[in-house]
């Protein structure tokens, strides 16, 4: 992994432009079926109080609307339309994206795509398989013991369940450490991803430390441990 390095003081002018969004599925030899999710991907961060990813997605063929959930991925920078029902067969479908739904965390509104069409064909195989809830002890504290070597030091926050989970970082105004089922509003995953925005502190490892940087996967376990309720 290459070296740490400090989060932005400031933006320039000319990064203050618009806040890209990209299709990454369905492309154009992809195949939809089942319950296949869309999936979009942003140039930039979003901003979790000025954000509403339920109302990003509009997916509709004629009259018929379709309906999903939509998870979201700070580690990837991504944003994914999960619908409630199988896709229909035979069907064209169209994805519209709401603009004034986005805002990234350094101030851009978002410049989205044009409504894209595609099709669906009949599901194959079964529903996906039960994946068991990610819990600190076992998944996220192995991840972390290179970083327990500097922050069992007097002052930092310890890495443990307690001290992270639903408490406020004193470092970071009017910010939780870990909120329960918030990945985008937590410091903790904020200071991990790849691009770290100035509000959120110093990136972490910091600049100065010796320490790695996690890498993609732990950090997205990280993200999934939070988003499916941070359990101890």
């Amino acid at each position: 992994m290459g070296a740490c390095v400090s989060a932005p003081e400031g933006l320039a002018d000319g990064d203050l432009d618009r806040l890209e969004v990209e299709i990454v599925h369905p492309d154009a030899d992809a195949i939809i079926d089942g319950r296949s999710p869309l999936v979009v991907r942003l140039d930039g961060p979003w901003d979790p109080l000025r954000s509403n990813p339920d109302a990003f997605f509009t997916v509709t063929s004629g009259s018929i609307r379709m309906y999903g959930q939509v998870e979201t991925s700070l580690t990837d920078l991504e944003m994914r339309f999960v619908p409630i029902e199988p896709w229909r067969a035979g069907l064209t479908w169209t994805v519209s994206l709401n603009a004034g739904a986005l805002r990234g965390l350094d101030g851009r509104s978002a410049l989205v795509p044009d409504p894209t069409g595609f099709s669906a064909v009949p599901a194959e195989g079964g529903g996906p398989a039960d994946v068991a809830a990610l819990s600190f002890s076992t998944d996220v504290a192995p991840l972390l013991t290179d970083c327990a070597s500097c922050h069992d030091g007097e002052g930092l926050v310890a890495l443990t369940a307690d001290a992270l989970v639903d408490q406020h970082s004193s470092s970071v105004p009017d910010r939780w450490l870990v909120l329960a089922g918030e990945p985008e509003r937590s410091v903790l995953l904020n200071k991990l991803v790849d691009a770290p925005v100035a509000r959120f502190g110093t990136v972490m490892p910091p600049p100065w430390s010796e320490q790695p940087r996690l890498s993609r996967h732990a950090v997205r376990t990280i993200e999934a441990w939070i988003e499916q309720g941070a359990l101890p």
